[in-house]
């Protein structure tokens, strides 16, 4: 399952993500652009613990904003068993905060009434 978001502001900013689930995560210089495990200008992979991003750290902070994409694998395939797990991530831009849950049980059993 993926999530994304995109940053076009220019101001620092921060992301914070809780993952209690192992979680890929792609980050790419364009808010314009669409990160993946193919098209991306940094990857973290295997991220189990808390992990925060700092835009200045990172290079991130110029007039064209970021792109993040997080993949949370949903299902261990070979069991065929839906995986219960859930993404905090959190937004910090100067005074504005945008904080957002995932669920990915909750998110695929959704998808899969349709």
């Amino acid at each position: 399952m993926w999530f994304s978001m995109q940053y076009t502001g220019t101001s620092s900013s921060n992301l914070y993500l809780t993952p209690n689930i192992t979680s890929d995560i792609y980050i790419l210089r364009n808010s314009k652009g669409d990160p993946n495990n193919f098209v991306y200008d940094m990857s973290f992979k295997n991220v189990t613990a808390n992990t925060t991003f700092n835009a200045d750290n990172l290079g991130l902070t110029g007039s064209d904003g970021y792109s993040i994409a997080v993949y949370v694998s949903a299902v261990d395939e070979p069991a065929n068993e839906l995986l219960y797990g859930s993404l905090n991530v959190f937004f910090h831009e100067s005074a504005k905060a945008l904080s957002m849950q995932f669920i990915t049980m909750v998110a695929l059993a959704e998808i899969a009434i349709f």
